[in-house]
């Protein structure tokens, strides 16, 4: 993120009124930029993601007692087609590499990771951390940070906003909610007044490479 928003600096561009983080997840762009003192406007197709967001920001004490709950893989299970702010946390914790479907190790090895858990040194301890910043973050700072939920092309940019976007990279599995369409997103970005910037591991023509970060991951913008 600090990478990305070094580019952006450098960038020969007038300074953004804001900025539009069209698949924010997680959120960590959206929270960065909110702290350099950007308007910031965040979005995700996941109703559960953004009700997450929301639950950090007014029931922090809710969320640190979701933190401290261990899952099985048959819980785990159970929480796949739920939508609730719960729901997305124990998927983002508990999941494989935090893809949100699969369960976080393989049978032989989950009494061992329960285990890890409980000692504070498993992936789920570490994740959590993530989502304990943002608790903290709401609580001792003022953000002009804005979440909303819906399809990337579904929300109206404002005038004057730099867009960002993380979007599922293609030939991928696409959002947990279903397919994504690569070439409409392109047609998409391709028709923003202003500019776009998106992370991906390669682009078609006549998207630009502005920089290239780590494993081919590139920012490339629309000229």
């Amino acid at each position: 993120v600090e990478q990305i928003y070094q580019t952006i600096r450098t960038l020969d561009i007038p300074t953004p009124r804001g900025i539009y983080d069209a698949f924010t997840g997680g959120g960590s762009f959206a929270y960065f930029m909110a702290r350099q003192g950007y308007n910031v406007l965040a979005n995700d197709i996941d109703a559960s993601v953004i009700d997450l967001h929301d639950t950090c920001k007014h029931r922090p004490d809710i969320v640190r007692e979701w933190g401290k709950l261990e899952y099985t893989k048959e819980q785990f299970k159970q929480w796949l087609e739920v939508e609730s702010p719960q729901a997305a946390m124990i998927r983002s914790l508990w999941s494989f590499s935090n893809d949100g479907r699969t369960y976080l190790t393989s049978s032989e090895k989950e009494q061992k990771k329960l285990e890890d858990f409980r000692n504070g040194v498993a992936e789920p301890n570490s994740r959590y951390k993530h989502i304990e910043d943002i608790c903290l973050l709401w609580a001792y700072r003022k953000l002009n940070l804005e979440f909303r939920c819906g399809s990337y092309d579904q929300i109206e940019v404002p005038e004057g906003f730099l867009v960002y976007c993380d979007p599922p990279y293609a030939n991928t599995a696409g959002y947990r909610s279903g397919g994504f369409d690569p070439e409409a997103f392109y047609a998409w970005a391709l028709a923003q007044p202003g500019l776009v910037l998106i992370s991906e591991y390669s682009m078609p023509e006549p998207f630009v490479l502005v920089d290239e970060y780590f494993t081919s991951l590139y920012i490339v913008a629309v000229p």
